[in-house]
């Protein structure tokens, strides 16, 4: 077996850069999308167990808004990790 030259350094990691940017966007997705769907189910729930019909167009923004928060958020901490 040949030993590894210096050569097959810069595409190594070149293929972990890759794969840590696909993870990093893996996880912003988990991180906004997870609680997004738990509070507009939360209010969707409460909302029927309180007798009111919750619009799908009040879930949907409501979600949309918490997902885009964490989003932010979640980009602008690991960006400074980066």
């Amino acid at each position: 077996m040949a030993p590894r030259t210096v050569e097959f350094i810069p595409e190594l990691i070149a293929d972990t850069h890759e794969v840590r940017s696909s993870h990093r966007l893996l996880g912003l997705a988990i991180v906004a999308l997870v609680p997004a769907l738990f509070w507009s189910g939360l209010i969707a729930l409460v909302g029927y167990a309180l007798g009111y019909a919750v619009s799908p167009y009040l879930l949907v923004a409501v979600g949309a808004s918490i997902a885009a928060f964490l989003a932010i958020v979640m980009k602008a901490l690991t960006a400074q990790a980066a």
